[in-house]
């Protein structure tokens, strides 16, 4: 839920700055920029709920070579400090 949260502020703070451009300044620039950006943040956040999703759950059917390699992923964000920082500023938000 608080990804959604985050994803609607967003998505809230970009159209108001765009609109404030628009009608201050007659400037179209990030009105015609936003959805093409909205998307790609978008797909960001449900990419990484994805990845997380795959990285913590076990899934019906699931062989012996997925769960050693998403104990292998979980071993490699432990020991890392820069995995642990890919993976702290997605959850924090893109």
């Amino acid at each position: 839920m608080r990804s959604c949260i985050h994803e609607a502020a967003a998505d809230a703070s970009q159209l108001a700055h765009a609109l404030i451009d628009w009608y201050s300044r007659a400037d179209s620039a990030k009105l015609e920029a936003y959805s093409a950006s909205a998307l790609a943040r978008a797909w960001k956040a449900q990419s990484f709920s994805w990845r997380l999703t795959a990285l913590t759950h076990e899934f019906a059917g699931e062989g012996g070579m997925d769960r050693r390699l998403r104990h292998a992923e979980l071993d490699h964000i432990r020991s890392s400090r820069a995995a642990q920082t890919v993976l702290a500023e997605s959850y924090a938000g893109l």
